[in-house]
């Protein structure tokens, strides 16, 4: 699945429930929402020649050769890009900050599926019960299990 695919796979119907939240640290330049689109805003940014206009628009995620599994975006502030696993901006803007020992979940196991109501923060061992639940993952001994290619938090 392509970034463009994620994001097109909704219906006007569905879109009408999404809520758009602001990522933190990036308030006035980037949303996102419970669906796991991420937009950016209308804004002026600094240009060589002036301040230039940035017209707000959906942003697609892209995957990584060592992470095939999970869309990404980068966000970019003050002339700086910050890339951002979109499962994590979800979580941060509409649960919190990860606590400590925690990390990221789908309870499906489908990395691209960066719904709020598919995403907790739990634990890495929680996370792999849920993995074998979901026929994902081998045990490997004492309750751990192998991660698929390329599946991170």
């Amino acid at each position: 699945m392509t970034g463009k695919e994620y994001n097109n796979q909704f219906s006007q119907e569905e879109l009408e429930n999404e809520i758009w939240k602001d990522v933190p640290d990036f308030e006035g330049y980037y949303q996102v929402s419970n669906f796991g689109r991420v937009k950016g805003l209308n804004r002026y940014v600094n240009a060589p020649n002036g301040q230039r206009f940035i017209k707000g628009q959906i942003i697609k995620g892209r995957t990584s050769k060592q992470h095939v599994n999970h869309f990404f975006v980068d966000l970019k502030k003050y002339g700086t890009t910050y890339n951002f696993y979109i499962h994590r901006l979800v979580l941060l803007a509409f649960i919190g900050p990860c606590p400590e020992g925690m990390e990221c979940c789908h309870a499906d196991d489908c990395g691209w599926n960066n719904q709020l109501k598919n995403l907790r923060w739990d634990t890495r061992r929680n996370n792999q019960f849920d993995r074998e639940k979901n026929g994902k993952g081998k045990r490997m001994g004492k309750g751990i299990k192998e991660s698929g290619k390329g599946d991170i938090s």
